[in-house]
């Protein structure tokens, strides 16, 4: 409430629908990531809603799933959501949408001073069932993980096939002409040079990652924000170089 009361202004937040006067300023700056036009990495002038942190990437996600997500286009239809690495503003208006439906999850749960009720979980072996999720959201972790196959195997073995959706964004070297891996092995300020942050341990290209992904068996599709309503993406200040994957098992 102290936040909304100071950053109280004439804008809205499209993901928490707070009145704010601005947004804040966004990214790490790290060289490599500037040099290398990284797409989540680099620096964004006012781009972060000051009261649910919610930035460019989260409005893109919030905008397809408003306007074109079965689910939400039939306003509450019953869904297993799991969310990893839950974002704030995301993570709130999912729980309100699919209540006990919706679990969010994460390697470290106590890193989350707005949720009590993150679970545990690791994207290399997950416990939940197979076949058993409609929508999983799991954003900037792929990075991370050590093995990715295995990683990504988890995620299609729990996804249902077919229906399920997963939206996992990375960030994407735009000037980058092939993929770079290997930091499992490296200490954190090879890593920023690299990569860009002391615990990634790749960094993508889009061909890269998509190739990744149809290699563990899922289809993937692009839904860009500008390419499908210019007014709407203009207006919720989408960032124009970032496209929305769409993972799914087609089997």
């Amino acid at each position: 409430m102290g936040r909304k009361l100071l950053h109280f202004g004439p804008r809205n937040c499209e993901v928490c629908g707070s009145s704010i006067r601005t947004r804040l300023d966004s990214g790490y700056g790290f060289p490599v990531l500037e040099e290398l036009q990284v797409v989540g990495g680099l620096k964004r002038r006012k781009d972060l809603c000051p009261i649910c942190h919610s930035g460019s990437r989260e409005r893109l996600i919030w905008l397809y799933l408003n306007s074109k997500h079965s689910a939400f286009t039939t306003l509450g239809a019953a869904l297993t959501v799991a969310h990893f690495a839950p974002e704030k503003g995301l993570s709130i208006q999912l729980k309100n949408l699919f209540g006990q439906g919706y679990t969010a999850y994460d390697l470290a749960p106590h890193r989350y001073r707005h949720m009590n009720d993150v679970e545990p979980q690791n994207l290399e072996g997950l416990t939940l069932s197979d076949n058993s999720v409609d929508l999983l959201v799991a954003n900037h972790i792929m990075e991370h993980v050590y093995d990715l196959p295995k990683a990504l195997s988890e995620v299609r073995r729990v996804l249902k096939q077919g229906t399920g959706l997963a939206i996992m964004q990375v960030p994407i070297a735009l000037k980058l002409d092939e993929h770079r891996d290997g930091g499992q092995a490296m200490d954190g300020t090879r890593r920023i040079a690299l990569f860009g942050q002391d615990d990634h341990v790749r960094l993508f290209t889009q061909q890269s990652y998509v190739d990744a992904l149809t290699t563990a068996g899922f289809s993937v599709e692009t839904f860009d924000a500008f390419q499908d309503n210019a007014e709407a993406a203009t207006r919720w200040e989408i960032d124009p170089f970032e496209t929305l994957l769409l993972i799914r098992d087609p089997a």
